[in-house]
């Protein structure tokens, strides 16, 4: 069994568009849960997690993006 690695807020920090609170805490959250709950990998959580998160602010909390 590999071991899972917790994705950090000062990691997401460091990405393009990510200075909002709000925005590094949605995606720290939903990252997390992808890499925990669904067992994706940490580099693929992060992308996905940083693009559902801008949507679900940008579509005032839906998601609008389904993931496969």
């Amino acid at each position: 069994m590999s071991q899972v690695t917790e994705i950090t807020r000062d990691e997401l920090r460091q990405h393009p568009f990510m200075s909002d609170r709000r925005m590094v805490e949605k995606a720290y959250l939903l990252a997390n849960g992808m890499v925990k709950v669904h067992g994706y990998e940490k580099e693929q959580a992060i992308g996905l997690a940083l693009k559902l998160a801008r949507n679900w602010f940008k579509t005032n909390g839906e998601y609008t993006i389904k993931l496969k």
